[in-house]
């Protein structure tokens, strides 16, 4: 009998341990700021404190300088927001007393963080002017910016909500020393115009990334993509129109979304760079 209740109250405290350490990451800002959903709050300041810990009772104290979108009574005060279960994007903003940013918030949980510049936010009267206020906000950021892995998660976040007419901010990252950066900026000019000549840029780098051993050695005996094989993890963070969930039902954002990804797997296929066996690979058949 005391064997069992041993037993049984490891399995409790591993469980309660893996629960505790549940955490959800920064979301896309066009699904954090889907028109469809209930309004969110914006707002725009610097982090004062941070108390407690991660997976138990962290939380941010944060001085709000600007409400983006929201209670305009909330400007020049202090919030309090949870994020013990946050995993903070560390490469987007500095989880640290002073750093200035966004927080987009529903109600007191905490969806997603960007980077911003003191006094340059605007105010929003819908979710889809938030958007574009943020768009503006990670532009200014990124421009001075001279951290590669920086540059890369900044252009990562800005890649689903970058406006045509604001290419000519990103184009310059295609000439970056880091490969990675170069592809950030790739995919988000792929998903801002879907334009031929950077759908054949992404083509001749996915047949050149899979043609990699390290990279065939990793995927061996794999039906479709294993996403704990590191370098692949990272090529389809990068590339995410490529998740071949995001196509399909019962995983998909919405229509759209998945009719976009998938047009976009269409075009780069079109080129006829992609081997087939790649191919079934990205798109998970036999």
């Amino acid at each position: 009998m005391s064997k069992l209740i041993t037993c049984l109250s490891i399995c409790l405290l591993v469980n309660v341990s893996a629960f505790a350490e549940i955490s959800y990451g920064n979301q896309r800002l066009d699904h954090a700021l889907y028109p469809k959903h209930t309004p969110r709050l914006v707002v725009a300041g610097e982090i004062r404190e941070i108390k407690g810990r991660m997976y138990d009772d962290r939380e941010l104290s944060f001085d709000v300088e600007q409400v983006v979108l929201g209670d305009p009574a909330l400007a020049h005060t202090s919030i309090t927001v949870p994020t013990a279960a946050f995993d903070w994007p560390e490469h987007v903003v500095c989880h640290a007393v002073g750093s200035f940013c966004i927080l987009v918030l529903d109600e007191k949980m905490l969806l997603s963080v960007a980077p911003a510049t003191k006094g340059n936010c605007r105010v929003a009267t819908d979710q889809v002017g938030a958007l574009r206020i943020l768009e503006e906000g990670i532009i200014n950021v990124l421009r001075s910016e001279t951290s590669a892995n920086r540059q890369r998660a900044m252009l990562l976040q800005l890649a689903p909500i970058l406006r045509r007419e604001n290419i000519s901010s990103i184009t310059p990252f295609l000439k970056a020393e880091d490969q990675w950066v170069r592809r950030a900026a790739l995919a988000a000019l792929i998903y801002s115009t879907e334009g031929d000549e950077y759908v054949r840029l992404a083509a001749s780098d996915i047949k050149g990334f899979f043609a990699d051993e390290s990279v065939t050695e990793c995927l061996k005996g794999q039906k479709g993509l294993s996403l704990a094989c590191e370098p692949v993890g990272k090529f389809i963070e990068n590339y995410f129109f490529l998740e071949s969930q995001s196509w399909r039902w019962g995983s998909r954002w919405n229509d759209e979304e998945a009719s976009k990804h998938l047009r976009i797997w269409k075009a780069i296929l079109s080129t006829g760079e992609i081997p087939d066996e790649s191919a079934r690979l990205i798109e998970g058949t036999k």
